[in-house]
């Protein structure tokens, strides 16, 4: 892991991602949404690892348009909601891909030490991956969680949708 690019790692998770990295003296080049398409071909040829931490509904297409560029490399995401670029995910990973998806179970902004993180190994090709991200997070002082990726979405309807729900009816509740 001599070399990462950090899709989003200006702020939120991609910066504490981009932290983490080069607390592990990974070489990190940050890419954000200005960035030309010479820029990104560029920064992915140079990586062996390349994170996603951008709006979720920005993955898919970042993947359809540059994952041909991706073998051979670790391919790791931050995602909350991994429904939209899922079935891409899978593929590339069918292709050799080193893959995991992860779900940091806190938010950027704070302390993270003791906070958990979901691990999600995608494909028979994961291990690098795997390796990777537990490597990052735990720079961060973060919990690793072995967690199943087909799993991920319903689990976050329970975990995540509902007590958001509720809590939303709470406020417009107290609001009146």
């Amino acid at each position: 892991m001599a070399c990462a690019c950090v899709f989003g790692g200006g702020n939120g998770w991609g910066r504490r991602i981009a932290e983490a990295l080069e607390g592990l003296s990974v070489k990190t080049r940050i890419i954000e949404k200005d960035a030309s398409h010479v820029q990104i071909v560029q920064a992915i040829r140079q990586s062996t690892l390349v994170f996603i931490a951008i709006p979720d509904s920005a993955i898919n297409p970042l993947l359809l348009e540059y994952g041909a560029m991706l073998d051979g490399k670790i391919l790791i995401d931050c995602a909350t909601n991994k429904a939209g670029f899922a079935e891409t995910l899978q593929q590339l990973a069918g292709k050799g891909v080193s893959v995991c998806s992860t779900h940091p179970m806190a938010a950027s902004t704070g302390a993270l030490r003791g906070q958990n993180t979901l691990i999600m190994p995608v494909g028979a090709a994961a291990e690098r991956a795997e390796r990777a991200a537990r490597a990052i997070y735990r720079k961060l002082g973060m919990h690793c969680e072995p967690f199943t990726f087909d799993r991920h979405t319903e689990a976050m309807v329970i975990l995540q949708m509902l007590p958001h729900l509720v809590q939303r009816l709470f406020i417009e509740t107290l609001g009146y």
